[in-house]
């Protein structure tokens, strides 16, 4: 599933929640991506990765104009062969 997300306000920091795992772009503005208290900035013009689990991010706006992201959800799929069970 692919989405574009516009935000115009900057909403401060938001707890997410994510069942599957997402790569994304931003488009314009930056994100803020907490761990702990540290911030870790993804500028404009930058891809981002962000696995199943909880989040606390911020998304802020440049000055006058909206923020910016398209992010990508997909599900990983853990493949494992049965060729090694079935060796005699």
């Amino acid at each position: 599933m692919i989405v574009k997300y516009v935000q115009p306000d900057r909403s401060g920091i938001q707890a997410h929640n994510f069942t599957r795992h997402s790569i994304g772009y931003v488009v314009r503005g930056k994100k803020c991506v907490y761990y702990g208290d540290v911030c870790h900035e993804i500028p404009q013009g930058t891809l981002f990765y962000m696995g199943m689990g909880n989040h606390y991010t911020e998304d802020v706006p440049e000055q006058g104009k909206n923020f910016e992201q398209i992010v990508f959800y997909y599900t990983c799929l853990l493949y494992t062969s049965d060729a090694a069970d079935e060796r005699s």
